[in-house]
């Protein structure tokens, strides 16, 4: 079984602020988005992608991937594309998509940077946020256009403002539709759905940031975005498998693998029958248990060696 790929929590930082990256690097996300689009002003655009590479090698020192938020724009995209690339950075994050010629395009252009670098060609992935109407309608021809996509997540507040469908209690029903469209176009395209049921305008109420991440997770979704640190640390323990759900995967796997020593295919445990589904499924979650473990003890030893250095 292949190892599980690790994105609970996905911290976005503005390429142009030098004093958030050198932190970022000790926040402990699973991923680190370095931001040319959204929060850089037009006039820092270009200076931020200036010193970008030093700053993709200092956040992934840690074991975090990085990825560079580039502006959906003729005007910026390929030149930003062109610029950001290095055997350092994990992938493109294109927002805002809405069709797939746009992705077939970046793809052609990593294939030439890839062999011109002598990288494995496929080396650079793509994550993609879809903020429109037409994005979330054209989601199955997008995640079709290329073999690079990573994962896709729904930019709430952008789609919100587009659709006129408000975020809130009494609009629900509406965005757990639409939110599990993405999740089951994911499953189908094996990519990671990203993204939380709800609003993080007021990331500073962490009680309900929790809720939030929690009921996002039991829908399906394998991680989310945060644009502060201190939504990290909640993004990683609420998009981690729980204890009790670990003992009985564990339990499962064992009941069940001693039935098959037997010549059954079916076992009975807590008075529930148990068969190659619920196997399949206990296995899968004990590997993405041992995957997030193993990065854990990696982002710490290597978190450990860079404070260690530069003091």
């Amino acid at each position: 079984m292949n190892n599980f790929e690790v994105m609970r929590s996905r911290l976005i930082m503005p390429a142009n602020n030098l004093k958030f990256i050198s932190k970022a690097k000790f926040r402990n996300a699973d991923a680190i988005v370095l931001d040319l689009e959204d929060s850089v002003p037009i006039e820092e655009k270009l200076n931020a992608r200036k010193n970008i590479k030093e700053s993709i090698k200092d956040v992934g020192s840690t074991g975090s991937k990085v990825y560079v938020r580039v502006n959906n724009d003729e005007k910026y995209l390929m030149n930003e594309i062109e610029a950001v690339t290095c055997k350092d950075l994990y992938g493109i994050y294109l927002p805002a998509v809405q069709n797939e010629q746009t992705i077939k395009s970046i793809d052609e252009k990593l294939t030439i940077i890839e062999e011109k670098k002598d990288l494995e060609r496929g080396s650079f992935k793509i994550s993609i946020a879809v903020e429109d109407a037409v994005g979330v309608l054209n989601i199955d021809s997008i995640l079709s256009s290329s073999r690079r996509i990573d994962s896709i997540t729904l930019g709430s507040e952008d789609f919100s403002a587009d659709s006129g469908i408000k975020i809130g209690d009494s609009t629900k029903s509406a965005y757990i539709s639409i939110f599990t469209n993405i999740i089951l176009h994911a499953r189908k395209h094996e990519v990671k759905p990203m993204g939380l049921i709800g609003s993080i305008a007021n990331y500073k109420d962490e009680e309900n940031m929790k809720r939030i991440a929690k009921i996002s997770y039991e829908h399906g979704f394998e991680g989310a975005s945060c644009i502060h640190p201190t939504m990290v640390e909640i993004l990683n323990e609420q998009f981690s498998p729980g204890f009790d759900d670990i003992k009985e995967a564990k339990n499962i796997v064992d009941n069940f693998e001693s039935a098959l020593k037997e010549g059954k295919a079916a076992t009975t445990y807590n008075n529930r029958m148990i068969d190659y589904p619920h196997y399949y499924q206990s296995k899968k979650l004990l590997n993405k248990y041992n995957s997030i473990n193993n990065l854990e003890v990696l982002k710490d030893n290597l978190r450990n060696k860079k404070e260690n250095f530069d003091a």
